[in-house]
């Protein structure tokens, strides 16, 4: 077990979009950013306290450029609705705990018994942990929903940011998967902080056959881009010889 850095963000977005289908959510529906998400540290897609984005666009955001600050308006939003829905009294600084909940509820439902989530975005957190087979496993169940597979397979998105206090401005957010630019590469997703060291979860198919590879901790940020297709490869000469 150790720390997966943003391959977190596939539980934030797998959740996030069944969490919208269960409260009745549109792609167009609006999610305001707080000074807490618009202040997250690390990898972000460029949010501001205040900023109104539309949820379909947010999911791109989240997935894309590796918000932290995306995933966390994510984590507030659905947060706030578990409670209305629950009748939960709590704190609003604590909103985005709700929604934790639901990503380690999601892990135990894919039995996912090496993995536990303190954050939505998967800054360095030792309690913040998976293996690379229980990361497989989450990544093969996301990859079955539609809606998720169209956001992994994004090279790049723009969007228009509404905010109450400065004139609208679109943006481009471009996908951290390198991977997307060779055949067959069609997701999933990338991560890296100091503790877990580069990781990479990827998706690739050939004919019929889907594969999904785990790498964590790997030895440089390129080395990902090498060893992956390489096991890909191995992967799919073991399966056509057998």
């Amino acid at each position: 077990m150790r720390e997966i850095a943003s391959l977190t963000k596939i539980t934030t977005c797998y959740i996030a979009l069944l969490l919208a289908q269960d409260y009745g959510l549109s792609a167009h529906t609006l999610i305001p950013v707080s000074a807490k998400a618009a202040g997250v540290a690390g990898t972000t897609a460029e949010l501001e306290t205040g900023d109104r984005v539309r949820f379909g666009d947010l999911l791109y955001g989240l997935m894309l450029p590796s918000g932290n600050d995306a995933a966390q308006a994510l984590a507030e939003y659905f947060g706030a609705l578990i409670a209305c829905k629950k009748g939960y009294v709590t704190m609003t600084k604590k909103l985005d705990r709700l929604f934790i909940r639901e990503m380690n509820q999601l892990a135990n439902s894919l039995s996912l018994r090496r993995t536990s989530y303190q954050n939505p975005h998967g800054l360095s957190i030792k309690k913040n942990f998976s293996t690379a087979r229980d990361i497989g496993t989450l990544a093969v169940a996301a990859m079955r929903f539609p809606g998720f597979r169209e956001l992994v397979n994004t090279r790049t998105h723009t969007c228009v940011i509404s905010n109450k206090k400065q004139p609208d401005r679109t943006v481009t957010w471009e996908n951290t998967n390198k991977l997307l630019l060779l055949p067959g590469f069609d997701g999933v997703k990338t991560g890296v902080t100091e503790a877990a060291g580069p990781c990479l979860c990827a998706s690739v198919r050939k004919g019929e056959v889907r594969l999904v590879l785990t790498v964590l901790g790997a030895r440089s940020m390129e080395e990902r881009w090498v060893e992956v297709p390489r096991l890909a490869a191995w992967a799919f000469a073991h399966l056509e010889s057998h």
